[in-house]
């Protein structure tokens, strides 16, 4: 290479190295100068993030989105949602949230709303009501299959499919929970049940005589009410529901001698029970079970009063013979007597 070709390639060589390192520069002064992404936009390899307030959403969301979105409880399924403490991890969820699912009954959920400060986020209410009984559960499916075709309509075809498919096991579930109940004919069956329970145990066909609030919201005089309807209305059971509080059903069951059934509300309140036909399925089991008990009860209280029956007829029987005998031996003493 001639001298004045090596000047040239070294005089350009120098040009490219300042043009990269003034390059390098603008776009690390470029990147500094603008914002970071909202954290609740995705990226294309990212899924939609929707946070539920409770287990019962979460498992319909999970259930209608599939691997499409990522769900997101927040109150833990033992937990009462209306008396919920709210955690930092929580404001950290709503941040990144796509879409809210909540129930209507979640005094704290604005605020932590507000507090994450994320201003796009979408809100869906449940359509309000117990989840409890199979049609009802249903309407959940439809209003959360609905709130997730409009957040993220790319997904439609799959949500609708997956949809009927959950709908569909749940048909198959209430048909074998009704079949079950008539032949154990509960329809003349007497309960007393905490509100909130109330739909799923008439849906199933138990007679409700009786209702209580959550324990902290019985007053005395309601107390006594109950006890006295459980008493003289020949109560089969007193039905809990786990979220509410189960401390009044023990109170009133120990008084009365009447079985005690605590149900859930929410999937996941009990190990093994991870979704909302388990949990249907686990309450109607449970309700059943406490009425064999009350029947096993029954046979023995009826077998007892069958067997004071005979005793009392022995007893009956042998005061007779010991009265006749008594007279005969009287008969004969005068006789002898006479003689």
């Amino acid at each position: 290479m001639t001298k004045t070709l090596q000047k040239k390639y070294a005089k350009n060589s120098g040009k490219i190295i300042n043009s990269i390192i003034i390059l390098a520069a603008l776009i690390f002064l470029i990147s500094s100068l603008t914002p970071a992404a909202s954290a609740n936009v995705n990226n294309d390899n990212e899924k939609p993030i929707v946070v539920a307030t409770t287990t019962n959403l979460g498992y319909f969301a999970n259930e209608v989105g599939g691997n499409n979105i990522e769900v997101l409880n927040l109150v833990p399924a033992g937990a009462c949602p209306g008396h919920y403490d709210t955690r930092p991890t929580d404001v950290e969820a709503i941040v990144d949230a796509d879409l809210i699912l909540w129930n209507g009954f979640e005094p704290w959920l604005m605020e932590l709303v507000e507090s994450a400060g994320n201003r796009e986020v979408l809100m869906n209410k449940g359509p309000g009501g117990e989840w409890g009984p199979p049609p009802r559960g249903k309407l959940y499916v439809e209003n959360i299959t609905d709130a997730l075709m409009q957040a993220f309509p790319q997904y439609e075809e799959s949500f609708e499919r997956r949809k009927q498919d959950l709908l569909s096991t749940i048909d198959s579930c209430a048909e074998n929970l009704r079949t079950e109940a008539e032949r154990e004919n509960i329809k003349q069956v007497k309960v007393i049940c905490q509100s909130f329970q109330k739909p799923f145990v008439q849906w199933l066909g138990f007679s409700v005589v009786k209702t209580f609030p959550s324990p902290e919201q019985i007053s005395a005089s309601q107390t006594s009410e109950i006890i006295n309807t459980a008493e003289n209305e020949d109560v089969a059971l007193i039905i809990s529901n786990n979220a509410s509080g189960t401390s009044f059903g023990e109170q009133i069951a120990t008084e009365t001698g009447i079985e005690h059934v605590v149900l859930g509300n929410y999937p996941g309140w009990m190990k093994g029970i991870d979704t909302y036909v388990k949990m249907v399925e686990s309450n109607a089991e449970r309700l059943f079970m406490g009425l064999e008990s009350y029947r096993d009860e029954l046979g023995t209280l009826s077998n007892l009063k069958e067997e004071l029956k005979g005793v009392k007829f022995q007893r009956n029987a042998a005061f007779v013979a010991a009265i006749i005998v008594a007279i005969v031996a009287a008969l004969e003493f005068m006789i002898i007597r006479r003689k």
